[in-house]
């Protein structure tokens, strides 16, 4: 696992003490913003159909704000839960240093009636 791309699910380590499982949705050079809800990538509409439910919607946090464009910068990624009401992610916390990952779940093993390989979504 060298290089993350949009989509991948990956273990990284926040602080000393705590590691995350996040969805990567936007790696070095490209643009997100939230408006009404939704997440945009350069611009275009992030279909997140095949991981969040339709009602989902995606909340502006501390520091992702909604209708503004940022960019990711060179050896980050941001990434957000697929529980995004209840998910501290990069919206709070910014962008994550991609030596900070330690790796990329590739199976769900709970609650066991999801056990099985994550597919990585087709954008």
């Amino acid at each position: 696992f060298k290089e993350q791309k949009r989509g991948d699910v990956v273990i990284f380590q926040f602080d000393d003490n705590t590691d995350y499982i996040k969805r990567v949705i936007a790696v070095a050079g490209e643009t997100v913003e939230i408006k009404d809800g939704l997440v945009y990538v350069n611009d275009t509409l992030l279909d997140e159909s095949s991981y969040l439910s339709e009602s989902t919607r995606t909340n502006s946090g501390r520091y992702l704000s909604e209708n503004i464009k940022f960019r990711v910068p060179d050896n980050m990624v941001i990434a957000m839960g697929d529980n995004r009401s209840f998910s501290a992610d990069s919206r709070d916390f910014g962008p994550i240093m991609t030596n900070q990952i330690k790796g990329k779940v590739i199976i769900r093993v709970t609650p066991l009636s999801d056990f099985g390989f994550i597919k990585d979504p087709k954008y």
